[in-house]
């Protein structure tokens, strides 16, 4: 952020571990210029456990998340990436004083 202008921001969690390019990520966030959220189908209600379960929407958007869900209604995780818009980094100033997890991205999405 420099003043009060705010530009797309990436945020790569610390405690995953990356392989893939970040190209497929900053190609949809390019499509809809609205914060973006990596995810992964890890198939099995049963891993799904372990992970942040995202639900969306026929748009795309997050609909629900769920940190590790002790009975997740779906599996597609959140993988620890994010590209945050102009206007949700606008957002987050408010959110983190709100008394809100600042370590949790999810509960912010």
């Amino acid at each position: 952020m420099y003043g009060t202008e705010y530009y797309p921001t990436i945020l790569l969690l610390g405690d995953n571990v990356f392989e893939d390019s970040l190209s497929g990520i900053i190609e949809e966030y390019g499509k809809r210029d609205r914060t973006t959220i990596g995810v992964y189908d890890v198939v099995n209600l049963e891993l799904a456990k372990r992970y942040g379960i995202v639900e969306v929407d026929s748009d795309g958007r997050v609909s629900r998340f769920e940190e590790k869900p002790l009975n997740p209604r779906a599996t597609l995780a959140s993988v620890g990436m994010y590209i945050f818009s102009p206007d949700d980094l606008g957002r987050l100033s408010g959110y983190l004083g709100s008394d809100n997890p600042m370590d949790a991205p999810g509960d912010f999405v």
